[in-house]
């Protein structure tokens, strides 16, 4: 198999990844903002969890169009010149997010960690926890996909990019 092709495999598979997070996302959107509901009386719930999912939610659907919409067409067209500076941000921004994420982890476990802890925020810690693990992984599988890009590229024309 050419790298080319296995480039367009991993695309492939990134959209996927993509479809897979969107669906993820809007479904622990739904479960945060019942779960708040459901809790909204009780002492000591933590707040602010639904807004933080919508805030984020809006960053990393703009990130995954910008890269569906840019980064992954460039790379189809091996276009690596183009593709270097969108690549190095985006990996910047992977980073940033992932630190975000684990601030909402630590948020969510704080309360499951109290006696009071009631079933509806046991679920949705273990659904958040579910969801941001593979959002992290994906967006390391995907810096893993654009560095191998980048090498192929550099190691093809001979000269670093």
């Amino acid at each position: 198999m050419s790298e080319v092709s296995n480039f367009k495999e991993q695309v492939d598979k990134l959209v996927s990844f993509h479809q897979q997070i969107r669906a993820d996302f809007k479904s622990l959107i739904i479960l945060s903002q019942a779960v708040a509901e459901s809790s909204k009386d009780r002492p000591g719930a933590p707040r602010g969890i639904s807004e933080f999912l919508l805030r984020f939610w809006i960053i990393l659907e703009a990130d995954m169009q910008n890269e569906e919409r840019y980064i992954f067409p460039l790379i189809l067209r091996e276009n690596c010149s183009d593709a270097y500076e969108y690549i190095k941000e985006m990996t910047q921004e992977h980073m940033e997010q992932e630190k975000e994420l684990r601030g909402l982890i630590k948020m969510v476990q704080d309360y499951e960690l109290q006696k009071e802890t009631c079933p509806e925020w046991e679920g949705l810690y273990r659904k958040v926890r579910k969801v941001v693990d593979n959002l992290c992984r994906h967006m390391n599988y995907e810096n893993e996909v654009m560095y191998s890009f980048l090498s192929y590229y550099e190691n093809r024309n001979g000269a670093a990019v």
